[in-house]
């Protein structure tokens, strides 16, 4: 492509893929990764979307009786995003530090009274309250039971489903720890939901793993763009975006196999040699742009 002259110029046909800002996280945006249940307790939880600042999202213990969470005494933690985004792939690592506190390595947790995953068996519960609603997110059983239960009364053990859409995963009997084995390369987001499933990608023990847990998954954003809404729109090098521009340091433009074709400020994209046709932009690590390159 040759460089703009005053006589022609370059346009851009963007199709924009943002993140649609939610107050609600909603099922299947966050999965466990792991459980230790013996001390000292630790909980894993890779983020399938980006998490909006200031999001809270509880946790429970708590056995579910098809109505309502059944035990009055149990507890929960409270979790609290930090003040700037998370990304997808990003894990939570709750760890308990005493007997009545957790910490976590992003955002805040506050527990409250008696949450204590039962390294004789227990459920885990991630859910969000909208006013009076109760928003299920995903769920962990590694209970006695070798599924939800379909009748009967709960134990500190067993429990009902909460929903039959809730993205969850059952250990098909009692195991104390379990960890989901860390993804070697780049996955998709919906590869990755399948794979969390599936126990053949678990280690699951009595004992102490004695491994390192996942602490991050790389997500591949080449093939995640479907997570995202699509809005429409075009653009010139002479309108706003590009005086814009300058502000934006982080550019980086892929070809549709991911290779790297260009890195460094948007402005300066109108200068470059590149190659006609469809190109993905990304810019300050996380917006991305299909971009269509005329001749």
């Amino acid at each position: 492509m040759k460089n703009l002259s005053l006589k022609k110029q370059l346009w851009l046909f963007l199709t924009f893929y943002i993140t649609v800002s939610h107050s609600q996280i909603t099922s299947g945006d966050i999965a466990f990764s792991y459980i230790q249940s013996d001390s000292p307790k630790r909980i894993g939880m890779v983020l399938l979307k980006e998490i909006n600042p200031n999001d809270t999202l509880y946790l429970t213990d708590n056995a579910y009786d098809s109505l309502k969470f059944f035990y009055s005494n149990e507890g929960y933690l409270k979790w609290i995003s930090p003040n700037t985004p998370l990304k997808k792939g990003t894990v939570l690592s709750f760890k308990e530090s005493s007997s009545s506190t957790y910490a976590v390595n992003y955002g805040s947790v506050d527990k409250i009274s008696s949450f204590n995953p039962s390294s004789s068996g227990d459920q885990l519960i991630a859910f969000q309250i909208n006013k009076r609603d109760t928003s299920f997110i995903c769920s962990l059983n590694f209970g006695t039971k070798n599924s939800w239960l379909k009748e009967g009364k709960p134990s500190t053990s067993s429990s009902y489903r909460p929903t039959d859409e809730l993205y969850d995963l059952h250990f098909n009997g009692h195991k104390d720890n379990g960890a989901f084995s860390c993804p070697k390369t780049s996955i998709s987001v919906e590869q990755l939901k399948s794979d969390i499933l599936d126990l053949n990608n678990w280690q699951l023990s009595d004992d102490d793993l004695n491994l390192p847990f996942c602490e991050k998954i790389d997500i591949d954003f080449l093939t995640s763009l479907g997570q995202s809404s699509e809005i429409e729109s075009s653009f010139s090098f002479g309108n706003i975006i590009i005086q814009k521009a300058d502000l934006i340091k982080d550019a980086i433009l892929y070809d549709l196999n991911g290779k790297e074709v260009f890195r460094g400020f948007l402005s300066e994209i109108k200068s470059q040699s590149l190659p006609t046709g469809f190109l993905l932009l990304r810019i300050n690590d996380s917006d991305m742009y299909k971009i269509f390159i005329s001749e």
